[in-house]
């Protein structure tokens, strides 16, 4: 069968499929491709099909960095555009580290995509964003910019927002998208730069823009700003059976670092409702730091409720430990 941007879009549709109504089969496709098979069977058709490179002219593959040992990039299109594969459906968060390193590292790479052949994420260098328009302290060196996935936008959706990055254009779309970030990062009003012909289309991805370069003020805000507390205090609960401390943002958010919640009585801890606690300091929180706009939320989540009666009582218990 002739490989198309129909095809293509049939393709990913059925891996959609299967990801929202039949997760197990999912799972077992995800099992047999691996990353290899996403590069093979969505990675590198998308490139041609979808986004109109050149496979063998436009894309260095396996390619070394230049300037960092150890670094290799799966794909390096036309030496300045760099994707990322990783297993079908993988947790692309387990990954920011690889690529904010490799599009910092390297001078001549500005912007990259990592994806999963469910998610597609962008990732541009602070300091493009920021020869556009203004300084943006609060991002950090590589940013996201912009997330697409099969999980909640349709098959379509997904390809015709992919449109921008088509190999004549991208380079001016990356343009656009960093106006679009400084502008909003800056705080700026008015009207940005328009990223996609299609009025909707536009309205959706410059939204999704919005929200990753804003500040996202977390429930500490008001008080950081007002000097009551600092970036980098830690607060902490505890009760007979559990212990949380979190750190301060200065956005007024809270990170959960790895190991900085603990259950100290099992038995107590499941009697007063922490039960759902246990796995995630055993696994999730013990692997990697969270960030939280409100340490309620992490209280939530320990204790699998959506909604949490008496959630001042549980502010409160949080105390300044440093």
């Amino acid at each position: 069968m002739e490989l198309t941007q129909k095809t293509f879009a049939e393709r990913l549709g059925e891996i959609r499929e299967l990801l929202v109504n039949r997760p197990d089969e999912f799972d077992q496709l995800g099992a047999r491709l691996r990353e290899k098979g996403v590069e093979c069977v969505i990675v590198v058709p998308m490139l041609e099909v979808v986004l109109d490179f050149n496979t063998l002219r436009d894309i260095a593959y396996e390619q070394s960095s230049d300037v960092k040992f150890g670094q290799r990039f799966d794909f390096l299109l036309d030496g300045c555009f760099l994707v990322e594969a990783k297993p079908l459906g993988a947790l692309l968060d387990d990954h920011h580290k690889q690529i904010i390193d490799y599009i910092r590292d390297n001078p001549a790479v500005n912007y990259g995509l990592l994806t999963n052949g469910v998610d597609f994420q962008v990732w541009v260098k602070k300091t493009f964003i920021e020869s556009t328009k203004g300084t943006l302290q609060h991002l950090g060196p590589v940013v996201k910019v912009l997330e697409l996935s099969l999980r909640d936008d349709s098959t379509e959706f997904v390809l015709n927002a992919l449109q921008i990055f088509r190999k004549e254009r991208y380079i001016d779309s990356f343009k656009r998208i960093a106006g679009v970030a400084a502008f909003y990062g800056a705080g700026g009003r008015g009207r940005p730069h328009v990223l996609h012909q299609d009025k909707d289309t536009n309205e959706v991805l410059t939204a999704r823009i919005k929200d990753a370069v804003c500040v996202k003020k977390g429930y500490y805000y008001d008080d950081v700003v007002a000097g009551r507390l600092s970036a980098g205090d830690n607060l902490r609960y505890k009760s007979d059976c559990v212990e949380i401390t979190v750190e301060l943002t200065k956005t007024g958010t809270v990170i959960l670092r790895k190991g900085k919640a603990n259950v100290l009585d099992v038995v107590a801890a499941k009697h007063a409702g922490w039960g759902p606690m246990i796995p995630l300091v055993m696994e999730k929180w013990a692997e990697a730091d969270t960030e939280h706009q409100d340490p309620i939320d992490i209280i939530k989540l320990a204790q699998n409720k959506q909604k949490l009666h008496r959630q001042d009582e549980y502010r409160a218990a949080f105390e300044r430990v440093n």
